[in-house]
């Protein structure tokens, strides 16, 4: 499974805060660390195998989250 999000860093910075609320109040979601990846995916039986970045670029913040059974 490939997840395509955004992985914010930790320790979490203020910016991320507004974005996480931004995103809470327009669409009911969250930005999420890579920990908390981990645990979304342990939750739902799967394991986290890695995060893959296609490119350092702040224009393109997203991610590959692998996951599997």
């Amino acid at each position: 499974m490939l997840i395509i999000d955004r992985v914010i860093e930790e320790p979490v910075e203020v910016l991320s805060l507004f974005y996480d609320l931004h995103m809470l109040v327009q669409i009911g979601g969250r930005e999420r660390t890579a920990t908390e990846f981990r645990t979304l995916l342990q939750n739902a039986g799967l394991q986290m195998q890695r995060i893959i970045v296609p490119t350092e670029s702040p224009m393109f913040p997203l991610r590959l989250v692998e996951a599997s059974l």
